[in-house]
């Protein structure tokens, strides 16, 4: 009942600004505004495109931060925001969440790139006067294709000391199965194809594994340069912030670098490295998608690469180190930085930066 009319609040405020707009603006209710394709915050440090067949987001100041988000125009029962595409590294203390260290974002003509800095923390310890632990820092690129269909992502998680993990959960594609969709959803993977209940009828833990792609209902797939893990928690547990026990959705999650047995790391041990794409299509697409995945080499960055729906070859690329590198993209052919479509031989880039790449010859 809680998940069902926990929405209640929103409609109120949509109607309130519908109010609003009509009445200082002068606005009928018969025109129609011009549609909204893209967008972005800089106090959130939030970025959204609506280009072609897909709604893609990230934002980095959020109740549960950061989050991404990729879905098909016709199908909201398969958005959940909860730390979502942003990979999860959790310590032994009650409360486990992420701060805000740094961010920036980069519009352009059909999509976006975003890139910055988290800290996964761990407080209210059971151990008696244990200060809130600062154990990962968390580096996200995140970029929205002008495809109208794809996006790429690189995440990295590195140990800030010595510290006790309980669980970590790369990537984290939170995809909801519960009433919206009559709990139930279909997933076509390397591995095979499983229908799986959720809501009541996920009552026990249990993880599938996937391979290096998979699809949702035909809908919006995934493919990763790491082995995929489906990790069914057995229980609603999308919670109210800082409420336990309080789930209100089940989410079936999927996960990358999956680790859910305490253990100590060593300081700059990385915790989280992957990359992935996904896309808006069915299970065939989503398959061309994993074939076209490539993660290039280049001296100190992270990549990740694939095809996108325009037919060209799209790379990201991030510094997750604290110095300056500069890249030879030469061995790529000719490309472009889709930013500002300058053609590249070689780019120097920052601490934390981020560049979205095209292959044009």
């Amino acid at each position: 009942p809680l998940y069902y009319t926990r929405l209640e609040s929103d409609r109120a405020n949509v109607v309130s600004m519908l109010l609003y707009w009509h009445k200082v603006h002068g606005i009928s209710g018969t025109q129609k505004p011009a549609p909204l394709t893209s967008w972005s915050d800089d106090y959130h440090r939030a970025a959204f495109s609506a280009e072609g067949e897909r709604f893609a987001s990230f934002v980095w100041r959020a109740a549960e931060l950061p989050q991404g988000l990729l879905l098909p125009k016709d199908d909201s029962s398969l958005a959940e925001w909860r730390f979502n595409l942003s990979g999860r590294v959790r310590g032994v203390g009650r409360k486990n969440y992420d701060e805000y260290e740094n961010a920036d974002i980069t519009m352009f003509t059909g999509g976006f790139l975003t890139w910055g800095c988290t800290v996964s923390v761990s407080d209210d310890h059971l151990a008696e006067g244990q200060a809130k632990e600062k154990i990962a820092r968390k580096q996200i690129a995140f970029a929205a294709l002008p495809d109208g269909h794809t996006v790429l992502c690189l995440q990295n998680a590195k140990a800030l000391g010595r510290v006790f993990v309980g669980q970590v959960k790369g990537l984290f594609w939170n995809i909801p199965n519960d009433i919206y969709n009559k709990r139930e959803r279909t997933f076509y993977h390397e591995n095979g194809e499983d229908y799986l209940r959720g809501g009541e009828f996920a009552n026990r833990y249990e993880t599938v594994a996937l391979g290096n792609y998979v699809n949702v209902d035909r809908k919006v797939g995934l493919a990763c340069n790491r082995q995929l893990t489906l990790v069914r928690s057995g229980r609603r547990q999308v919670d109210i912030k800082d409420r336990e026990n309080s789930g209100s959705l089940y989410t079936e999650e999927i996960c990358a670098q999956y680790a859910n047995v305490p253990r100590w790391y060593d300081k700059g041990v990385e915790l989280i490295d992957l990359g992935f794409a996904m896309t808006i299509g069915d299970d065939k697409a989503t398959k061309q998608l994993a074939a076209s995945l490539i993660s290039p080499r280049f001296a100190g960055l992270k990549t990740v690469g694939a095809e996108g729906k325009d037919g060209a070859q799209y790379i990201l690329a991030a510094n997750f180190t604290e110095e300056p590198k500069t890249a030879d993209f030469s061995t790529l052919g000719k490309i472009e930085n889709v930013e500002n479509h300058t053609v590249l031989t070689e780019m120097t880039l920052e601490a934390g930066q981020a560049v979205l790449l095209r292959v044009i010859e």
